[in-house]
């Protein structure tokens, strides 16, 4: 002990322990440095994938490793069986990630990232939505921790397909089709949003205001337009928004709506008014379109 006491007293010992601690220090980093250098950057024999798609409101965003066949029989035998949970891609688990409540093959699912799993069977599959999404492969998979499960159809298609793609098609403003094809399989499961509904009751919050904005006015019977809905109120937007700023389009909405009234009169006068203004300003894609208008209420 007053051998110790006296060790670690002395400037010289104490200085010199400071040494060989930093010499020390620095091999251990040289090492350390050269271990990482020495490792290769091999490129993944499944490379990641991302595919991506708005639908509606939101976006679906599908992330999942691509294998590939490379001489190889795969789906339906012992390396991918019938009947087993499967991880739909390779290395890690493919995922789902939903930025807004979309629905899947009809039935609701909410906004948030999940695990999009399978059982491959020879004529339809079973797709299996799980809470885990963060899983390597399917072996902590856990039946408890589904969300839901639904059956699609699964096609048989030639040529074999090398290399497997989940991709998005069927694209329409509020849905579209996810897409897997690998090897001599296709699956198609359907992503939807009502977006009908999510509208019209930000249009009933908005509209119903004491003093709606006129954006929200014109945007509103666009919607009606577009939708073919209560063109009547669509018509006293549009007269109120063309009250506040006059412009060739605020002309033309009044014309359209009035025109699939059959209100010729009131659209023939929105059209010529739209005329007057564009030809103001050069707008000659609205001068054509209130020529049209005005065609369309003398047949």
């Amino acid at each position: 002990m007053i051998i110790s006491r006296l060790y670690f007293k002395n400037p010289i010992i104490c200085y010199q322990l400071l040494i060989m601690k930093k010499i020390i220090l620095f091999w251990l980093g040289v090492l350390f440095t050269t271990e990482i250098q020495a490792q290769l950057h091999i490129p993944a024999l499944s490379p990641m994938a991302v595919s991506q798609q708005q639908i509606g409101l939101g976006k679906a965003t599908v992330t999942y490793g691509r294998p590939s066949l490379r001489g190889r029989k795969l789906l339906g035998t012992d390396n991918i069986p019938h009947g087993k949970v499967w991880r739909m891609g390779a290395n890690e688990v493919t995922t789902l990630e939903l930025s807004e409540d979309m629905n899947l093959e009809g039935k609701p699912l909410a906004k948030g990232k999940y695990a999009l799993v399978a059982i491959p069977d020879a004529n339809e599959w079973t797709i299996v939505i799980n809470s885990v999404s963060n899983q390597w492969g399917v072996y902590q998979y856990k039946e408890s921790k589904d969300v839901m499960r639904f059956k699609v159809k699964a096609e048989k298609i030639n040529p074999s397909i090398e290399t497997l793609s989940l991709v998005f098609e069927d694209i329409n403003p509020s849905s579209a089709s996810l897409v897997f094809r690998w090897e001599n399989t296709q699956f198609k499961v359907g992503i939807s949003q009502d977006t009908d509904a999510i509208v019209m009751a930000e249009i009933k919050e908005k509209t119903s205001k004491e003093n709606p904005n006129v954006s929200v006015l014109m945007e509103a019977a666009e919607y009606y337009l577009m939708m073919n809905r209560d063109l009547e109120q669509a018509l006293i937007w549009s007269e109120k928004v063309l009250g506040k700023v006059k412009s060739p389009f605020r002309f033309n909405l009044k014309a359209q709506i009035a025109q699939k009234l059959g209100k010729c009169d009131l659209a023939t006068e929105a059209a010529k008014g739209a005329i007057e203004y564009a030809e103001r300003s050069g707008d000659v894609a609205a001068k054509t379109l209130a020529q049209d208008i005005i065609k369309g209420c003398k047949k």
